[in-house]
This record gives structure tokens, C-alpha cells and sequence, in this order.
């Protein structure tokens, strides 16, 4: 009689640890993302999109590029990779073949690292975009200018 409950504890121990990763995390993963100041609008490739700060809902089970932009500043791409999570790990050593299975095909055997995201246009990054503008594109209002004198020249050549 010891020995049928040893057995069936250890079935429902089994059934219990199998898909461990899927019960204990879950398909998805929350990754928050902020900036430096507040207020860049952050898309990832897949087409969602927030306005910082703020959080994606990303499947596990995906790479993702995040794009910030905030404006007077160049553009930032930051990337999230999968890894696999220790979680599936303990399937592995636990030898649950179902475990990993369920894991695996969930998307819940990974996990998005990292977690969290930071942009920063602070006033270096703004510099930085403005310098690699051209100066009539920074200055459009000086452009009148330039041309009227680079006229002027000509004329006063063509006079004397």
C-alpha cells in the first residue's frame, strides 16, 4: 500500500513539475522601457508602439528591435534577444519530457533579455544629432542669407 501512494505522489509530482515554465511565467514576458528625458515614442518591429514611460506585453519566444525617437535627436535601436530561461531547466533535470515540449512550444522555455530598457537624449544626445545635421538644415533661416550674399558678390564682380 506504501509503495501504490509513493507511486502515485510521484505521478502527480511529475504532472505537476511538467510545463514548468509555462505555469510558473506564462507565455509573455512585460518589458518595461523609459527615457532620458520622458516622452520618446518607442516602436518595436512587430508594430506596437508607447510613448515613455511604459511597458510592451512580447511573446517570449522572439527576438525584437526597439526604435526611440525623440525630437531634435537622432534616432536609438535597442535589441532584445531570447535566451532560455532556468525554468525549462529544471524539465531537463527533471527529465519531463512533456515539460519541455509544452515549454517549448508555449514560448515559455525562454526569456527576454533584458527585461528593462532605457533611452538617453539627454542634452549630449541632442548635440549629437544636431551635429550631424548639416548647417543649413540646423540653420534654415540663414539660407536666404548666404544665397543674397553670395549674389551680391557676383554682382559687385560683374560691376567693377
Amino acid at each position: 500500500m506504501t509503495r501504490a501512494i509513493l507511486i502515485t505522489n510521484l505521478l502527480i509530482v511529475a504532472i505537476l513539475v511538467s510545463g514548468c515554465a509555462t505555469i510558473v511565467t506564462g507565455k509573455y514576458q512585460n518589458v518595461s522601457v523609459t527615457s532620458e528625458p520622458p516622452g520618446a515614442k518607442v516602436r518595436t518591429d512587430n508594430g506596437l508602439s508607447i510613448t515613455t514611460p511604459g511597458s510592451f506585453r512580447l511573446l517570449r519566444n522572439q527576438h525584437y528591435t526597439f526604435i526611440a525617437e525623440y525630437p531634435g535627436a537622432e534616432p536609438q535601436q535597442k535589441k532584445l534577444k531570447r535566451v532560455v530561461q532556468g525554468w525549462f531547466w529544471g524539465n531537463i533535470l527533471l527529465v519531463s519530457c512533456t515539460g519541455c515540449a509544452v515549454d517549448l512550444t508555449s514560448g515559455s522555455a525562454y526569456e527576454l533579455v533584458p527585461d528593462k530598457v532605457n533611452f538617453d537624449f539627454t542634452n549630449t544626445a541632442i548635440a549629437a544629432g544636431y551635429h550631424k545635421r548639416s548647417y543649413p538644415e540646423t540653420y534654415p533661416d540663414i539660407i536666404d542669407q548666404v544665397r543674397l550674399a553670395g549674389l551680391n558678390d557676383s554682382y559687385m564682380k560683374k560691376v567693377k
